[in-house]
């Protein structure tokens, strides 16, 4: 990647029309959801920030279409404003990012991702925890844009998928992950106890994440929290950021349909 660029190519394959088209308004929605996940991506690559304000951002997308029977697919690059956090590496982590960010996030997706920062920064613990922490939001944040990206699944065509210059697969979607992206949060737990560590805190708003005992160490949780003592000077929730401790709270949970954790409301700490 001399020039700080990286190409994918965008691929639909089993078009459901005919052999040679796809229906122009799924094609445009979906291109607008993978131009805001690239240039978020992008734009993480280059400054180690998560900016949603895709117009502003200075990663540029470009693409020509190459049409093939039964297939339609679009080489594309991605053109960073700069390229220094990873120096030499941008290639090596825009792919992770890419399949992780479109994905059910689960072990094997955060595995590939952690073996590719680690890869990247060394020994450097302490900024990849920071950036993995980034990627999730960035990941969250672009939820919406994953469900344009994945649109023409079962109207168009039958997957999507992301190739890399050499056409090798990085990620590859079909009906059962367009459907985990539309389906909404099926219900609310009861509230419960919780024990985890708090990995980010806004004191402002009560966001936050967590990583829950007995869950994989680097998985974390949105969470938010409602209790008002948050606001006052001393607390347990800043306590507990700031010193690393395990932290008890009752909380109820947002749960997918997989009865996955999705978000924790906070209610109170437990002594």
């Amino acid at each position: 990647m001399p020039d700080g660029s990286v190409s994918y190519v965008i691929q639909f394959d089993g078009l459901i029309n005919s052999d040679n088209s796809i229906n122009l308004s799924d094609l445009g929605e979906s291109l607008q959801g993978f131009a805001k996940i690239l240039v978020c991506v992008g734009n993480f690559v280059s400054t180690g920030q998560y900016n949603r304000k895709y117009s502003t951002l200075g990663t540029k997308v470009t693409t020509n279409a190459k049409l093939e029977k039964g297939c339609i697919e679009l080489p594309v690059s991605v053109s960073p404003e700069v390229a220094n956090l990873f120096s030499g590496f941008a290639g090596a982590v825009f792919s992770p990012i890419i399949a992780y960010v479109i994905s059910r996030r689960k072990k094997k997706e955060m595995e590939y991702l952690s073996a590719a920062l680690q890869q990247s920064l060394a020994q450097n613990k302490e900024l990849q925890d920071r950036l993995m922490a980034t990627i999730d939001k960035m990941s969250d944040g672009l939820v919406s844009a994953t469900r344009q990206a994945l649109s023409p699944i079962g109207k168009s065509c039958n997957t999507v998928s992301v190739l890399d210059e050499e056409k090798r697969p990085i990620v590859s979607a079909d009906r059962s992950l367009k459907e985990y992206f539309d389906k909404p949060i099926q219900k609310v737990d009861e509230e419960k106890t919780y024990e985890g560590l708090l990995t980010e805190l806004d004191k402002v708003t009560g966001a936050c994440k967590l990583s829950l005992n007995g869950q994989d160490s680097d998985t974390r949780i949105n969470g938010l929290i409602t209790d008002p003592a948050l606001q006052t000077e001393q607390n347990d929730y800043v306590s507990s950021f700031a010193s690393g401790d395990v932290l008890k709270f009752k909380a109820k949970a947002q749960l997918s349909k997989d009865n996955d954790i999705v978000k924790l409301f906070i209610s109170n700490t437990v002594k």
